[in-house]
């Protein structure tokens, strides 16, 4: 997954989702960020990498491993995010899009429609 010029939050989102895929069931070893940031051509700069392995941890989505190398270990509650975050960025379908309209707006459509039908026929 390419990403052109995107802000902090979004470079962390696709990580997660990258190293979950990676990781996915949860222990199967740690990984190198650069590498999996390198492997899935997610762009970022050169801090980010630096802030989002504490960030990771902050949020308890894993551990970071220090063993000569830096490396992170995913946990379930990261893999539940990336799952989420996943879900959020894959496109909307149509149902899905008409599902996510509430009651009330479409009683409001139908009123609106009986109210016009109505308006014609009175003519």
């Amino acid at each position: 997954m390419v990403y052109g010029d995107h802000d902090y939050i979004t470079f962390r989102e696709a990580l997660l989702i990258a190293v979950a895929d990676e990781q996915e069931p949860p222990g199967l070893g740690a990984v190198q960020l650069e590498q999996v940031a390198e492997r899935h051509a997610i762009t970022y700069q050169a801090t980010w990498m630096q802030m989002v392995g504490p960030d990771f941890e902050r949020l308890q989505y894993g551990k970071m491993i220090f063993d000569g190398e830096t490396r992170f270990l995913i946990r379930g509650a990261g893999v539940e995010a990336a799952t989420l975050f996943r879900r959020e960025r894959a496109p909307k379908t149509i149902a899905s899009r008409i599902a996510a309209v509430s009651r009330s707006d479409w009683i409001a459509v139908c009123a609106a429609i009986i109210s016009l039908i109505a308006l014609l026929k009175s003519k």
